[in-house]
């Protein structure tokens, strides 16, 4: 075999290795991207002292029967802070009130006004509109669903049935592949803005108990989801962040989690509209901005 004939096997040969390469990371990025996202998003640990410990006495407090809380003047209460795992199943009586997105999906009403300035963001921003493909599911629908899909979950321990949690995408990147598209990292990065976390991280499986989904977002409100986001945490860790009857800071709120075993809740004295939501764990959520 001549020189010739050897440069010309070797640059066929490189040829044919770059060729390779270039098919395989064109396949990573399209289709498996979402594992080395996933990964690479669980290196390295959240922020630590989000909150602060905030003395609160007497006279700046007030106390309401949880009887009447639902009812309470300056009080709103809500499902906002539900977790609903296999642990904390929802009951049959827990039905939410929701509102029609369009003629085939629906929200909660406290997650509807901040999921349209989510969409109308995405929209401004990339051109794109962002799609839901599950929102709220009744219990019997979730039943189906779980009769017929090996992936899903039993009903009552699902959080499209709180209304509260919408699967999304973009054209042509739907479930896992959404974390491929520049939106969906986007949202991966932003949605606390707007009150939504990603429920399921990759580095929260052990946690969660439920594998990774990048397009399954869960509304929390302000200023939980930003807690969260910020701390890296899971939902099922976030009450680990407070001390039960304790009050604490987090910017302009003020934040407590109560057992309400004295059949009473204290809430701060503020001019501001004071949130109570149950969390589905035996306690209550309470917060406000001051």
């Amino acid at each position: 075999m001549t020189k010739t004939n050897k440069k010309g096997l070797i640059t066929v040969a490189l040829c044919a290795v770059i060729l390779a390469v270039g098919l395989l990371s064109a396949y990573i990025i399209r289709y498996e991207f979402w594992r080395i996202y996933g990964f690479f998003d669980g290196i390295g640990k959240g922020e630590t002292g989000l909150v602060s410990e905030l003395a609160m006495d007497e006279a700046e407090t007030y106390r309401v029967n949880i009887s009447e809380i639902r009812t309470a003047d300056g009080v709103s209460f809500s499902n906002i802070m539900w977790l609903v795992n296999a642990d904390h199943p929802l009951s049959e009586e827990d039905v939410p009130v929701v509102a029609a997105v369009d003629d085939k999906n629906s929200v909660s009403t406290y997650a509807f006004y901040d999921l349209q300035r989510l969409f109308s963001e995405v929209k401004s921003k990339f051109g794109k509109d962002l799609l839901l493909t599950s929102t709220y599911r009744t219990r019997e629908y979730q039943a189906w669903v779980y009769e017929n899909n090996p992936f899903a979950v039993p009903a009552g321990t699902s959080e499209h049935e709180t209304g509260l949690a919408v699967d999304v995408k973009i054209e042509g990147y739907p479930q896992k592949r959404f974390i491929n598209s520049n939106v969906g990292r986007w949202v991966a990065k932003n949605s606390y803005k707007f009150g939504f976390i990603i429920r399921y991280p990759m580095w929260g499986q052990k946690l969660t108990g439920v594998e990774y989904e990048p397009w399954h977002l869960r509304y929390v409100s302000e200023p939980h989801a930003e807690i969260i986001y910020r701390s890296k945490i899971t939902l099922e860790e976030y009450s680990s962040l407070y001390d039960e009857g304790k009050f604490y800071a987090y910017g302009e709120y003020i934040i407590s989690r109560q057992s309400g075993e004295s059949g009473e809740l204290v809430l701060p004295k503020t001019s501001n509209t004071v949130c109570v939501s149950p969390d589905n764990a035996g306690g209550y959520y309470i917060w406000a901005k001051r």
